[in-house]
């Protein structure tokens, strides 16, 4: 009998699973309570290129793709642990900017 076939085994994975997802975000939640995690986290969104086009015109379009996933992926777990902080990230970053100039 596989986990989807017993009800008890599959409500025991899904208590399992939000539990996991919980400490996930809250992971995320305590790095961008701080100034410096919150840098951090910019700057990995930077890296993994959200903020510009991923089309080359040719292979390396498949990898600057896989990349910005993953920074889509930490929008979306920074929008459900706090969704405040995107806003807190992107003044920090024009301020820096700013102060850098």
């Amino acid at each position: 009998m596989s986990e989807l076939d017993d009800p008890e085994k599959l409500k025991r994975r899904e208590s399992l699973d939000r539990i996991s997802r919980r400490r996930e975000l809250t992971d995320v939640a305590a790095v961008l309570s701080t100034v410096e995690g919150r840098r951090f986290y910019w700057r990995m969104l930077v890296t993994c290129g959200i903020f510009k086009s991923s089309f080359t015109g040719n292979n390396t379009t498949f990898f600057n793709e896989g990349e910005r996933n993953i920074g889509l992926l930490m929008i979306a777990d920074m929008n459900d642990a706090d969704p405040s902080a995107y806003l807190k990230c992107l003044t920090e970053s024009k301020q820096q900017e700013k102060n850098n100039a």
